[in-house]
């Protein structure tokens, strides 16, 4: 698609978007009530951008195979090392909002990790007990996952960008098989809203 990508974090990726350095960002930011919608609308409600639907993901606690520390639910963070991720990572800010809800303690802080794969190998490597992390992410290196939540992933795009070859190119490649079969394999996605609008701005 010509499209290139940078990862760390959606707070990082709608702000750089806002700033005019790419013609889409990612976003999975937790609000009252649904995803994405709010963070969007307080900064670009007047801008020519819509918010589309692109993946429900399944989040959750990465942990080791076999998961030696019987992990099984939110209160386990606290007697653990937990990978770090950027203050404005919406898997970061999920998992404050979930762990402050519950009056959990946020357990020990482990490595800092900038993106899921790298949050992923933080457990691989036995330097963290547990990442708040993907299904798919754990699938990809043979650890265990414990489900939390389903979150939805969404793209902010600027309106006329998504008419340009590069997202059209994107577009079309989400109606293949081949793009059906990733999110099969990856395991945790399910794409069968891809492309709902939820915030169109201007």
């Amino acid at each position: 698609s010509g499209l290139a990508a940078l990862f760390d974090g959606s707070m990082d990726g709608l702000e750089r978007f806002e700033q005019g350095e790419g013609v889409a960002a990612g976003l999975h930011v937790v609000q009252d009530e649904g995803w994405n919608t709010e963070a969007v609308a307080r900064r670009l409600r007047f801008q020519p951008v819509a918010l589309l639907q692109w993946a429900w993901r399944s989040r959750g606690f990465i942990v080791p195979a076999d998961n030696p520390k019987s992990v099984s639910r939110l209160a386990d963070v606290a007697r653990l090392t937990v990978v770090q991720r950027q203050p404005q990572a919406g898997s970061q800010l999920l998992l404050d909002r979930l762990l402050g809800e519950e009056g959990i303690a946020a357990g020990t802080a482990g490595p800092m990790a900038r993106d899921e794969r790298e949050a992923a190998l933080a457990v691989l490597d036995g330097s963290a007990d547990l990442a708040f992390g993907l299904e798919a992410s754990a699938r990809q290196f043979k650890l265990d996952f414990v489900p939390v939540c389903q979150e939805r992933f969404d793209l902010i795009v600027g309106r006329r960008d998504w008419f340009e070859p590069p997202l059209q190119a994107l577009q079309a490649f989400t109606r293949t098989p081949a793009f059906s079969q990733m999110a099969t394999t990856l395991g945790g996605y399910r794409i069968d809203g891809i492309w709902t609008p939820h915030f169109n701005g201007g």
